[in-house]
């Protein structure tokens, strides 16, 4: 992959992680908000949203996985690629969360960054042609007979 291209594919990364961030923040001041009984967290009422709940503790830690990816990504390429893998997961597995729960979430998904990153905004590294082949002709999996 040429080097600007995949500069301009880590900034792509980087900026659907800080666009995660922001929806996750939103959220979890939703449900904080939710969750309210005057100053205080209701247990009762949190736990009627137990699901967000749920869902934001996993998206509010891929976000701080990616982060760290984020940073890993500028050791090399082969980190880079990797980082960017785990950037477009966490973005499309968040994105898969929210669809048609905005309105649970606390969040607006129609703008066109939303779903520029759920779309494909960090994309996935191609493994390079002869990879593919490596990873398809190695191991002792049900197709090792046939080789």
């Amino acid at each position: 992959m040429p080097e600007n291209q995949s500069d301009n594919s880590l900034e792509a990364a980087a900026d659907a992680v800080a666009l995660s961030s922001r929806l996750v923040d939103t959220a979890a001041v939703n449900l904080a908000e939710a969750s309210s009984d005057g100053d205080r967290i209701s247990v009762a009422k949190l736990d009627e949203h137990q699901v967000l709940a749920y869902d934001l503790a996993h998206a509010a830690s891929a976000v701080e996985g990616c982060r760290a990816m984020l940073a890993y990504a500028e050791k090399g390429d082969l980190e880079s690629r990797l980082a960017r893998a785990f950037v477009a997961d966490a973005v499309a597995d968040l994105g898969a969360k929210m669809l048609g729960r905005e309105g649970v979430w606390g969040v607006d998904a129609s703008g066109p960054r939303v779903r520029a990153a759920v779309r494909g905004g960090a994309p996935r590294p191609g493994l390079p042609r002869r990879d593919r082949r490596r990873l398809r002709h190695r191991g002792d999996g049900p197709d090792a007979s046939r080789r």
